[in-house]
């Protein structure tokens, strides 16, 4: 007997829909340059090997090479591809002038990357994903008469590698923008940042670096030890239901991050969930994401969109303190989003944002709404084993009548043994309309949620 829910009738957190607006622009970020070349490096075992692939940052002069958490940058743009920059040099702009003698000249960097290229984790539209490690320079030794120059940490990382001339090529072809997602990634942990908060906790994917030269745009990343939240499933078939709800459970606090930042991944996915050593779940993949625009009425209240926003990394402004900026975002208003593009994966993608493009369809719709849709989809992919329909139109029936009211009762007649708390919070999770949809709260609140354990099965 399913329990009547009926404060979770309706989204009580759906902006207003006469609050609508195109998405904000992300600010631009700036990247280092780099060179890729052959030297040599000190493996564990103490024996030095020549390897032709070890990935160096060269900052300009008077920027020092950042590690996690610092500010420096040089001049090369995310939105713009090299074209007079080579491998084997800086790059920077007009404003770097090389007799600028009020400049120091940058420090050697004391971080490398070494990369695998046969070791490939996936493919990526623009080139592929591989595994490395992270180098720290080595201090010569005057009895070595082949010294190395880097030695080989224990610091394993993921290395995304995108070519500029595919993107030159297919760049007004396809919804995934590569120099979309680098200032995504800046931009979320810009804002993390700021907070202060504590990294082990953030469930989003933040770079360790970013470079490029004059053939690839490098995304360098913690590497996660368990591979995707899809091939977890896919290894298990289906999840019992505690451990449906233990992923949810860190899904949901991914969500939350994103909102409280301000972004719409619009791709959530399985496959674009990845799985740490310590089974949290890392949200990837934000080459479709869109920057959610918000209105205050108050117009000293909207300057935080520059505070939080339209920082770059070179800023001097002032951050302040979290508790004041958690106040002042809580006060913005979130329009909805004005967009006419179909993107995602058909399984995951919401109906609003798949109509959208149709003749008639309404191209506004909330960024919130959007990416609970697909957490939604993801939760009953978890617990029956497989996607609830191949597209979300109605001209697929399952889907139409899933997300008319009639889940359960489909659901149901496959006999495979769901709660009735767990398939009440689908239908509510995956009505067609916005407005009748759960929120974030609600999903967090209804009863399958906090009534059950988190466990996951070996």
């Amino acid at each position: 007997m399913i329990r009547p829910v009926t404060q979770f009738n309706y989204n009580d957190d759906l902006p207003s829909s006469d609050l609508v607006a195109p998405p904000s622009p992300f600010p631009e970020p700036v990247i280092d340059s780099c060179e890729r070349i052959t030297t040599r490096v000190q493996m564990e075992s103490g024996v030095c090997v020549v390897t032709h692939h070890v990935l160096v940052p060269r900052p300009s002069r008077g920027y020092h090479h950042r590690d996690r958490g610092d500010s420096s940058t040089t001049r090369v743009s995310a939105h713009s591809t090299p074209s007079s920059c080579s491998s084997s040099s800086s790059c920077s702009d007009d404003s770097m002038s090389d007799d600028d003698s009020s400049l120091d000249e940058a420090p050697e960097p004391e971080q490398a990357y070494l990369i695998l290229p046969e070791q490939v984790i996936r493919s990526a539209i623009y080139g592929q994903v591989v595994e490395g490690f992270v180098l720290r320079r080595r201090q010569p030794r005057g009895s070595e008469p082949y010294p190395c120059d880097w030695e080989k940490t224990s610091k394993k990382c993921a290395i995304k590698e995108m070519e500029w001339e595919k993107i030159r090529q297919d760049q007004n072809n396809l919804a995934e923008d590569p120099r979309k997602e680098m200032a995504t990634m800046r931009y979320l942990k810009n804002h993390f940042d700021g907070l202060g908060y504590d990294w082990d906790k953030i469930h989003l994917m933040c770079p360790l670096d970013i470079v490029q030269d004059d053939r690839y745009l490098y995304c360098i990343m913690p590497f996660m030890d368990n591979g995707d939240l899809f091939d977890v499933l896919d290894a298990k078939r289906r999840f019992p239901e505690d451990e449906c709800r233990y992923w949810m459970d860190q899904l949901l606090i991914g969500v939350e991050q994103m909102q409280n930042a301000g972004v719409c991944h619009r791709d959530m996915s399985l496959e674009n969930t990845m799985v740490d050593s310590d089974k949290k779940a890392i949200i990837i993949d934000w080459g479709m994401c869109l920057k959610i625009p918000y209105y205050d009425p108050n117009p000293e209240s909207n300057t935080i969109e520059a505070m939080t926003g339209n920082m770059t990394l070179n800023s001097n402004a002032r951050i302040p303190q979290a508790q004041s900026r958690l106040e002042m975002e809580s006060q913005r208003r979130r329009y909805l989003i004005h967009k006419r593009e179909r993107c995602g994966k058909w399984f995951y993608m919401s109906p609003e944002v798949y109509g959208s493009v149709l003749r008639g369809g309404n191209p506004n719709y909330d960024g919130h709404a959007v990416d609970l849709w697909a957490c939604g989809v993801m939760l009953f992919s978890m617990a029956t084993g497989y996607p609830p329909w191949s597209r979300p139109d109605i001209t697929d029936e399952k889907f139409k009548y899933m997300t008319d009211g009639y889940l359960v009762q489909i659901v149901r007649q496959w006999d495979l043994g769901l709660s009735g708390d767990l398939l009440d919070l689908l239908e509510r999770m995956l009505f067609r309309e916005q407005k009748q949809r759960l929120s974030l709260a609600q999903v967090r609140a209804h009863p399958w949620m906090i009534n059950g354990p988190r466990t996951i099965s070996s």
